[in-house]
């Protein structure tokens, strides 16, 4: 959808999709009209069925791209800090790292930092981000070793049926 279409589709009274939302908000981040796609993502926010959690995600999602691509780091951390508050927070964490992630270049400490607070806000609750961190440092140079040191920490803190799977992971990742 171009420019011209996504203005019709606002202008129409399709504020409650993300999808059209989301294309604006894109459109002002690949023109690199950072002041135009924060407008139109708080706006997206502020339009779109309060109770419709996969429209909501879809915008932040949308929003945190913005913000990474363009913003600064700090409006980027004031940002993810309303969508964690607005959503649920695990779920806006591993979206960011999604985009982090994508960014590729010049990344790398970023998702790090992310991934270190991820895991210290959900490393009992949620066993995922042990092996999503594992999996990312697995492909960094140097990651290897990181890794391994990142097994005997989720041993440390994992339950006892939690580190018995983890122990059947770690060797079958030592023996490969």
């Amino acid at each position: 959808m171009n420019y011209l279409e996504l203005e019709k589709s606002l202008a129409s009274g399709l504020p409650n999709t993300s999808q059209t939302w989301a294309g604006y908000i894109t459109h002002f981040t690949n023109s690199s009209e950072l002041d135009k796609g924060r407008a139109i993502a708080e706006q997206a926010l502020s339009s779109v069925d309060y109770t419709d959690e996969q429209e909501r995600s879809a915008l932040w999602s949308a929003y945190l791209t913005l913000e990474v691509k363009l913003g600064s780091k700090e409006k980027l951390k004031e940002v993810f800090a309303r969508a964690c508050s607005a959503m649920d927070s695990y779920s806006m964490h591993t979206q960011l790292l999604d985009i982090l992630k994508r960014e590729k270049e010049g990344r790398e400490e970023d998702v790090l930092t992310l991934y270190e607070s991820t895991l210290k806000k959900f490393r009992h609750s949620h066993l995922e981000c042990w092996f999503s961190y594992a999996e990312w440092l697995y492909g960094q140079v140097d990651g290897v070793q990181k890794a391994r040191e990142l097994l005997q920490r989720a041993l440390q803190c994992l339950d006892k049926k939690q580190r018995m799977l983890s122990s059947l992971i770690g060797c079958e990742i030592n023996n490969e």
